[in-house]
């Protein structure tokens, strides 16, 4: 995950850089359109690195999320 996810503070990922290695990160539904289009970016890294079963099932719950009422993507930090 550490490898899939931007830099500290890399412009242009404006809900990504929130994600807390150390605490727990929570995505609403009304927030879901603009994580899938930066998670989006990050394809090609993650099918360069292996990491591509994990991407896509991430994506695959924001999706989820989106479409379902009182949904939430959490990340769960260490």
């Amino acid at each position: 995950m550490h490898r899939l996810l931007p830099g500290d503070a890399e412009p242009g990922y404006v809900l990504l850089n929130f994600v807390d290695w150390y605490g727990d990160t929570i995505f609403n539904r009304l927030q879901i359109p603009q994580f899938l289009s930066e998670w989006a970016r990050l394809a090609d890294s993650a099918r360069a690195q292996g990491a591509w079963d994990l991407f896509s099932t991430i994506a695959a719950m924001a999706g989820r999320c989106g479409e379902e009422v009182h949904t939430y993507l959490k990340f769960r930090g260490d």
